[in-house]
C-alpha cells in the first residue's frame, strides 16, 4: 500500500498521462454484456 500512497512504479511511470489514439473507434459490446454466465443459460 505504500508505493500506491507515494505514486511509485508503476503508479507513475508515465500512465497517467497516456492517452488513446483518437483515431481508435469505441469497441461495442454485445447485446448481453451485462448477463452473468447463469443467466444465459436460462
Amino acid at each position: 500500500m505504500e508505493v500506491i500512497r507515494v505514486w511509485g512504479a508503476p503508479f507513475a511511470d508515465g500512465w497517467e498521462n497516456w492517452r488513446p489514439d483518437p483515431s481508435w473507434a469505441v469497441p461495442l459490446l454485445p447485446e448481453d454484456w451485462d448477463r452473468t454466465p447463469a443467466h444465459l443459460s436460462t
